[in-house]
């Protein structure tokens, strides 16, 4: 991956995703905030890939999700997040697991085509989904997930790095906001948020 990111870029980053943590508290309040829609709303342009693959949008419907704002060229910040969720994924049962997708929203799309995110994701995990979007798509799905992104100027080898939101968003099998998972979130207690909302469901 190209570049590495900023020191101050990164303080910058976890700064802001903290204070959005802060503002919409660790655990959705009622009414619940029905943030799924925004996957699915206006599907028009929206690109759902994997390692196998395009995959149907509809294939979200129904399942308990971690969802995360990134990009492939990201050196520190994703990796960290998708190889924490992957791990935690991997520890599901296969019933568990059935009920469970992962995806990432890419926030470069100049450079994440679905191609370059499928690639990427499968280093990480499988069955790990990517959602591509034209920039007025991402716009509106970022938007609705309160999620920060914010493109850096091409330095001279037109590399860039772009700051973005570092949580992961926990949502329930109806598409309700249920938690926001900080950057740094232990395997550990991801696995633990998975399964309180996979027992809900039973």
């Amino acid at each position: 991956m190209a570049g590495s990111f900023p020191l101050a870029g990164l303080a910058r980053l976890l700064w802001l995703s903290a204070l959005l943590a802060l503002l919409a508290g660790c655990d959705a309040s009622p009414p619940a905030e029905r943030l799924a829609d925004a996957l699915w709303a206006e599907p028009a342009g929206l690109v759902l890939t994997s390692s196998q693959g395009p995959q149907p949008l509809d294939s979200l419907k129904g399942k308990v999700l971690l969802v995360s704002f990134g990009y492939t060229h990201c050196p520190d910040v994703c990796p960290a997040n998708l190889g924490a969720s992957a791990q935690a994924v991997t520890r599901l049962s296969p019933a568990e697991r059935e009920q469970v997708r992962f995806l990432m929203v890419a926030v470069d799309p100049a450079r994440d085509t679905a191609a370059a995110m499928a690639q990427y994701l499968a280093f990480f995990h499988p069955d790990m989904l990517g959602l591509v979007a034209p920039p007025e798509q991402l716009a509106r799905i970022a938007k609705a997930f309160k999620a920060i992104y914010i493109l850096g100027q091409p330095g001279q080898n037109g590399e860039y790095a772009v700051d973005h939101s570092a949580q992961t968003w926990l949502l329930n099998s109806h598409g309700e906001l249920v938690r926001s998972l900080d950057f740094g979130t232990p395997t550990e207690d991801i696995l633990a948020a998975l399964r309180k909302q996979l027992g809900r469901q039973s």
